[in-house]
């Protein structure tokens, strides 16, 4: 089920985010534009917001290949609260073992 946010934007919930992400293949990448354009079709034409910050705190996260999304140029998605330290923490996890 999808909420409003402070901005009176659908949010997509944390579940569809999890199953839309989860499909995009290993050692492919997706765009955060490409990815809000989904959901916009997905919704009947409905801008969606991405709450990120909600997400990293969700249980599913950990399961979710979030670093397969980049921004527009390729670039990662520094500007989103939370995701250098959960990058971070990501690479510090899986390059000591």
């Amino acid at each position: 089920m999808n909420t409003i946010n402070q901005f009176g934007l659908p949010t997509v919930s944390v579940e569809v985010f999890a199953n839309v992400v989860s499909q995009i293949p290993k050692g492919k990448i997706t765009t955060i534009s490409d990815l809000l354009l989904f959901f916009e079709k997905a919704y009947d034409g409905q801008t969606m917001y991405l709450d990120f910050p909600s997400y990293i705190q969700h249980p599913l996260w950990n399961a979710i290949p979030w670093w397969r999304i980049v921004g527009d140029e390729g670039e990662i998605l520094d500007g989103i609260p939370g995701f250098i330290e959960e990058q971070d923490r990501f690479l510090k996890l899986h390059l000591a073992s």
